[in-house]
Formats: structure tokens, sequence, C-alpha cells
């Protein structure tokens, strides 16, 4: 119902299975009981509960994805996953709000590489840019969201 208020039907969606689960997911345990490895791919988000504080949103997500990475592994050395067939990892995305922790995870190779990241408070303010500097951006990214 939270997806439906906030704008996403997930009833029209086509080719993809939307999977929500809810609870900490800074704690093991929590995670653990999830079928990571059957996974195709995986989007993390900030939590709005730290809207007000991107550092400690960041830290959240951060511990998330090094927590799910360390599930994948161990569970790959005993078991096989959807995406250990391939031999590649599960594609995660990872929501970053601050631009001090995007600078971190750049400075750190086994962290850049373990995921994608988007920063997206910096991506909200390079749309609005456009919009501002030429109007006609507005109509085709109101035809892409």
């Amino acid at each position: 119902q939270q997806l439906l208020d906030e704008g996403l039907d997930v009833n029209v969606l086509n080719n993809i299975a939307l999977i929500h689960h809810e609870g900490n997911t800074s704690v093991r345990r929590r995670l653990e009981q999830l079928p990571i490895e059957s996974y195709t791919s995986c989007v993390i988000f900030a939590d709005k509960a730290y809207e007000q504080d991107p550092m400690h949103a960041d830290s959240h997500s951060l511990a998330t994805l090094l927590l799910i990475r360390d599930i994948q592994s161990s569970r790959a050395a005993w078991d096989s996953c959807a995406s250990c067939d391939s031999g590649q990892p599960t594609p995660i995305i990872c929501e970053i709000l601050d631009s001090g922790t995007q600078r971190t995870i750049s400075g750190h190779r086994s962290l850049s590489v373990s995921s994608d990241f988007v920063q997206s408070n910096k991506l909200i303010a390079q749309i609005l840019a456009m919009v501002a500097e030429q109007r006609s951006v507005k109509v085709m990214l109101d035809e892409l969201l």
C-alpha cells in the first residue's frame, strides 16, 4: 500500500517481480533469513529514518551492502546461487546521499567494485539544473518517469 501511495502500482510492472522485505538490514541475522542466493539483482535504498543525517544513512546502506556480499560469498562456498553459476556476483545498486561518502568509496577499491553506487542527491540536483537550463528537457523527463 505504501508503494501505491508513493505512486508505484506494482500490478502494472512487466518482466519484473518486486519483492519488498521490511526490517533492520544492518542486522546479519535478519538478512540471513532472505533467499539472497536466488536474487538476480538488488537495490539498497537509503533509509528514510536517517534522511536528516546523510552520513548515518550512508553508513547503514554500506553496512547492508557488505553484509549481503559476505552472506553471498559464504553461501556460494557450499551452495549454488542464481548469479554464481555465471561467475559474476549479483548486481547491487546502492543509494548514497552524501558526496563525502562517494569520495570515500572511490578511494577504496574493494568497496567500489562490490557495487554500483548512485548519489541520489547529486542526481536530483543535476536534473533540476537541466530543467532550469532548458525547459524542454522537462517534457522528455516526464515521459521517462
